[in-house]
């Protein structure tokens, strides 16, 4: 997994845009950015979760934490979306970053211990560090599923994840948040037959939804898988 360790966010600074951006442009986007994700998922915490070893072409995607939204912790990127254009973009958003939530309460402690390792918070953050770089590859849109190669790693290896977007009214098609979701195998084996947004729903009645936790039965089976 990919090294990382916690700042303040007043010392994040994004990282500059190419010579076609001046600086002061870049940094009124980043904010406007900022504020937009505020108004969906209430402050972001004082503390960064930073990536030391970043992608090599894609970049840093550092860990940022919401606890106002829903009970518990979404984790977001900052990184994904670009002024120059150049990041990722689906069917809904021309630009977007990643959020996925868990119950529990992490990013708030003074080391790394809750969102490391095969933690909530830690694979949530592995999840979207190597999601970050397919997204540049692959269009994501809502209803997609994905899943990984069970020998991919420690973290994510056999791992299913389903692509929401994110509160869309709250957005515009310049610029939004994609959810993904982990879910259980069978719930991904049902999606496959039918559809990821039949299965999205599924998880909204069952009332799990926007939650990567896999503490809970399967709305397919009903059962812990």
């Amino acid at each position: 997994m990919f090294k990382n360790w916690f700042g303040k966010k007043e010392a994040v600074e994004p990282d500059m845009p190419g010579d076609d951006i001046s600086e002061e442009a870049y940094l009124a986007w980043h904010e406007d950015k900022e504020r937009r994700m505020e108004a969906a998922l209430g402050k972001v915490h004082e503390k960064v979760l930073h990536v030391i070893i970043a992608d090599p072409k894609y970049g840093p995607f550092h860990g940022y934490f919401y606890h106002n939204d829903v009970p518990g912790t979404g984790v977001a990127t900052m990184q994904l979306a670009r002024l120059e254009g150049d990041g990722p973009s689906n069917s809904h958003f021309e630009m977007f970053e990643f959020i996925s939530f868990t119950r529990a309460v992490v990013g708030k402690s003074d080391d790394l211990r809750d969102v490391s390792g095969e933690t909530p918070g830690g694979l949530i953050r592995a999840a979207q560090m190597e999601l970050g770089g397919y997204a540049y590859q692959a269009q994501l849109d809502p209803g997609n599923t994905l899943e990984f190669p069970a020998d991919y790693d420690d973290y994510v290896g056999g791992k299913c994840y389903v692509i929401d977007a994110y509160k869309p009214e709250m957005f515009t098609p310049e610029f939004g948040l994609m959810l993904v979701i982990e879910i259980h195998r069978d719930e991904m084996a049902w999606a496959l037959d039918n559809h990821g947004t039949d299965l999205i729903e599924k998880l909204k009645e069952a009332g799990v939804y926007p939650y990567s936790d896999l503490d809970r039965p399967s709305v397919i089976s009903g059962v812990v898988n």
